[in-house]
């Protein structure tokens, strides 16, 4: 779902410090999945684990009640079903695994929260973000007799919550999704495909905020610090039925990496060389060098900066950009961070520094080897 790199620096054969950079978030994975496939793990972990108080503040359901989450994977998965609310089981049950455990990771994802900063206020806050995203997922749009695109009657308890949780008054938030990204839409799929947009663009905020409390609780000692591993996790170049343009994003990252691995000797698992096709891309395009989250439409982004919710206002509001109002150590990590997220400054890495490769082979239909793995 997204490809990401951790540096962890050394000083005098010490550890001092890390960063954690998101090169790639895979958002359009928030709206659409395969059957079968789960949407990112906080929207069950959310469902699963809150107590009672939390989840009707938030108006939680079953993971089927969501259009975000109805048509690929939902199901906990949990060893305690037990303990879950029968307003919120998924009529389809709950599987358990070694691993994964929704109830659990619930319960770590508030602990860990804690210790990286959060107070109790930002963590409500932050999990009436996830919620606010599924109820904004359910807000249907339909044309009216007179040929305007407006909610359905049955989507305004949807709409009302997702307001509410976002910090925005209902008719903002329509507001946004009809402008969204291209500054206007009017029929039904064009708004609702605004919507998804806004959905991602929150998401993808919600993400980052995240990972920039992970570095800043780790420290900045690092950034003098010229011996370092750096660990980068990429999603393998797929074949599916359709193909978005993050996907095509990721099988770009991806093949690039395997040039440079092919210049190491290391084998390459398809004998198909793509190289010219990178150059002819290259030419005629921008290089890509960073996944851009701030396509909103600059009057949706004033709306969001007015937002009841702090953490969304932090998100967009205009000083939470300005590296005057921070101090020089945050705005150092932040820097950083933006710096290494960046895709043509991890290829000059891979190509400076000694590079060691893991490429692990897993079937994308099954889980299991058959003879043609072998």
């Amino acid at each position: 779902m997204f490809i990401y790199k951790n540096t962890v620096p050394f000083f005098q054969d010490t550890v001092v410090g890390g960063l954690f950079s998101i090169v790639f978030l895979e958002t359009s994975f928030i709206c659409h999945q395969k059957c079968g496939e789960r949407n990112f793990h906080i929207f069950y972990q959310l469902l699963s684990g809150a107590d009672e108080d939390l989840a009707e503040k938030l108006g939680l359901a079953a993971p089927e009640k969501y259009e975000y989450l109805k048509y690929g994977f939902p199901q906990f998965i949990t060893s305690s079903p037990s303990s879950i609310p029968s307003s919120r089981l998924p009529d389809a049950g709950t599987i358990a695994d070694d691993v994964v455990d929704d109830i659990i990771d619930y319960n770590c994802v508030k602990k860990f929260l804690v210790e990286v900063g959060f107070s109790n206020d930002e963590i409500v806050q932050f999990f009436s973000i996830v919620a606010g995203i599924l109820h904004l997922g359910n807000i249907k749009f339909e044309l009216s007799t007179r040929g305007r695109c407006v909610v359905q009657d049955a989507a305004k308890y949807h709409l009302d919550m997702a307001a509410k949780l976002l910090g925005l008054n209902a008719e903002d938030l329509v507001l946004a999704c009809k402008i969204g990204k291209s500054g206007g839409a009017f029929k039904v799929h064009e708004v609702e495909g605004e919507r998804d947009a806004l959905a991602q663009t929150i998401y993808c905020k919600l993400f980052d905020s995240i990972v920039t409390a992970i570095n800043l609780y780790l420290g900045n000692s690092m950034f003098n610090s010229k011996a370092f591993i750096g660990v980068m996790d990429i999603k393998n170049f797929e074949f599916l039925q359709e193909n978005a343009f993050e996907q095509f994003c990721i099988d770009y990252c991806d093949e690039k990496m395997s040039h440079i691995s092919q210049e190491n000797d290391y084998p390459r698992c398809s004998p198909i060389n793509k190289e010219e096709c990178l150059k002819n891309f290259e030419r005629k395009s921008k290089p890509l060098v960073q996944q851009s989250t701030d396509g909103l439409h600059v009057a949706i982004k004033h709306l969001l900066a007015n937002s009841t919710n702090n953490l969304i206002k932090f998100f967009y509001e205009s000083t939470s950009l300005d590296p005057s109002t921070q101090s020089s150590s945050d705005a150092a990590a932040l820097n950083e961070s933006d710096k290494q997220s960046s895709f043509s400054y991890i290829m000059e890495q891979l190509q400076t520094t000694e590079t060691h490769y893991v490429k692990c082979i897993k079937p994308v239909r099954a889980m299991s080897f058959d003879d043609d793995y072998n």
